[in-house]
């Protein structure tokens, strides 16, 4: 991790939106900075240095004629580099997660499940002090509750599933 860097919309193509002139440049600004420290990359040059860029799968990042990585692959080109762009392993990887779980026939109930019980004692501190003291009561221990709703990476999806059946007892206590 390099940077965290504000886009500036003002370098987009209809000055709203972040398109890929936007986000390119953005990488370039970001980047530029490392120019400025002899030795620390190849010819002082972020474009020499970069071989391979990696991002989520959107047209926007990875369209074959106008994404950022091609964008980023053409000024790795113009000084005479060549740069491979990957498709984010970890992002193709939870997509196929993804596809897997919707295989399983009560996943949606499940996901439904998990949020509504989120949405009630994550939206209210009232409740969540009420679940509190019933867990007290119980001598039960309590994990924090997470939002189930859409692709989540594995590691969330795990603490989920951990929160819902460590908690279980101390919710079916304060429903009843």
């Amino acid at each position: 991790m390099h940077d965290l860097a504000t886009l500036d919309l003002e370098k987009s193509q209809d000055k709203q939106s972040p398109d890929a002139d936007c986000i390119t440049s953005c990488y370039k600004d970001s980047l530029a900075v490392l120019n400025k420290y002899p030795g620390y990359l190849l010819d002082n040059s972020w474009e020499k240095a970069t071989v391979a860029v990696s991002f989520d799968g959107a047209s926007v990042m990875m369209g074959k004629f106008g994404g950022v990585a091609k964008k980023v692959q053409d000024l790795v080109k113009a000084v005479g580099g060549h740069c491979f762009a990957v498709h984010a392993v970890a992002h193709v990887s939870q997509l196929c997660n993804g596809d897997a779980f919707k295989q399983v026939d009560f996943y949606e109930d499940w996901r439904a499940t998990t949020q509504m019980v989120y949405v009630e004692y994550n939206g209210s501190g009232k409740k969540r002090f009420g679940l509190e003291v019933i867990a007290n009561e119980l001598d039960a221990t309590l994990l924090k509750f997470t939002s189930s709703h859409g692709i989540r990476w594995a590691a969330a999806q795990e603490r989920t599933i951990k929160a819902v059946l460590v908690d279980l007892p101390t919710v079916v206590v304060d429903l009843e």
